[in-house]
């Protein structure tokens, strides 16, 4: 299955989706959008459409779309991006991800995040606290 990872300039802006082979999907800052990015104003209402495949997704810029479509460096009005390839849209950097459907082994396991509060971390004693 393909993921398509949209990566904006801060870094709570971050949306990960699956994408479904032979399902067409649009991005753009629209509401009803398959696949909305609101934070980027250089992004159309209606974009891109995504045609993804097995191993790959065609992008195309709609007509009507103001801002550009890039791909490799180059402005590009369609593509086809590989999996760990990836296309811009305004400040948006969007990467096409093969993802496994199997379960993750013992070995593999996900990254976990977690955010303390300052009055958390005193409580914590350190063996070498200057260190």
């Amino acid at each position: 299955m393909i993921e398509l990872h949209a990566v904006g300039p801060d870094r709570l802006q971050r949306i990960k989706n699956p994408l479904i082979p032979g399902r067409s999907y649009k991005v753009g800052r629209a509401l009803e959008i398959d696949l909305p990015v609101l934070w980027d104003p250089h992004i159309s209402r209606y974009h891109v459409r995504l045609k993804p495949e097995a191993d790959f997704v065609d992008v195309e810029r709609i007509a009507h779309a103001k801002n550009p479509l890039f791909f490799g460096g180059a402005e590009v009005d369609k593509c086809r991006v590989q999996s760990g390839q990836h296309f811009v849209l305004g400040s948006t950097a969007f990467e096409v991800m093969r993802i496994d459907t199997e379960p993750l082994s013992t070995v593999e396991k996900p990254m976990e995040e977690m955010t303390f509060e300052a009055k958390d971390l005193k409580k914590v004693r350190y063996r070498d606290a200057d260190n």
